[in-house]
């Protein structure tokens, strides 16, 4: 990622792409990362965020300081987020990366993927 910019290119993705259900959908989005030099100070986020009309409505975010990263070697990274209901299907998840530190690194194989609802069964 170029050093003087804080947020990655990141995924949009309508609403309607990714489910038929309008509640409790989990999403897990992926990448791999690649740091030239340590995290160890600033803050890089990865950042899920659910909006109508470019307004966020829920805003998830993981640290990947508490990642143990090897310098000079990609590591995949992945973020599970439970989205707890889309107003509608026209809305946006919108997937990147935060560093308002504007650090030096690469960014690839950046994925969404919608998952499959847990079923309960009782006797």
């Amino acid at each position: 990622m170029y050093k003087k910019t804080e947020f990655s290119p990141g995924l949009e993705i309508k609403c309607s792409a990714i489910s038929s259900l309008k509640k409790n959908i989990r999403i897990r989005a992926s990448a791999f990362l690649f740091f030239p030099d340590s995290l160890q100070s600033g803050q890089v986020l990865f950042v899920v965020s659910l909006e109508e009309k470019n307004q966020p409505y829920q805003y998830e975010a993981m640290s990947l300081n508490d990642i143990k990263f090897n310098v000079n070697q990609w590591t995949k990274v992945s973020f599970t987020v439970h989205l707890k209901e889309i107003k509608s299907y026209n809305d946006i998840v919108k997937v990147y990366l935060w560093d308002p530190g504007k650090k030096k690194f690469y960014l690839d194989d950046f994925k969404v993927e919608a998952l499959i609802p847990n079923m309960t069964y009782d006797k």
